[in-house]
């Protein structure tokens, strides 16, 4: 619980839930490209896990994409995946 962004907390719990949910072994983790897809992937389920839980209270005109990225300090990297992942949210 001493993260130096604590914000980033349930960011990174969703992101190693994605990891069980995904069924990814750890000895993968430690090879190459197998680790950079897995670890994308782990990041999807995240925003995937998070988006629900966020905006399940939050009209559609009131959908304010950096006030989700920020709460949690979602990697800027993940931008445009969070934008797509609202956008189906409400559609």
């Amino acid at each position: 619980m001493k993260w130096y962004k604590p914000q980033q907390l349930p960011y990174i719990a969703a992101h190693e839930t994605a990891h069980v949910l995904n069924e990814d072994s750890g000895l993968l983790y430690f090879s190459g490209t197998a680790k950079t897809s897995i670890e994308a992937k782990a990041n999807r389920g995240a925003i995937d896990i998070l988006i629900p839980i966020y905006f399940q209270d939050i009209e559609k005109e009131c959908v304010d994409m950096y006030a989700f990225i920020n709460k949690f300090e979602i990697p800027t990297f993940m931008e445009d995946y969070v934008f797509h992942k609202i956008h189906d949210f409400y559609h």
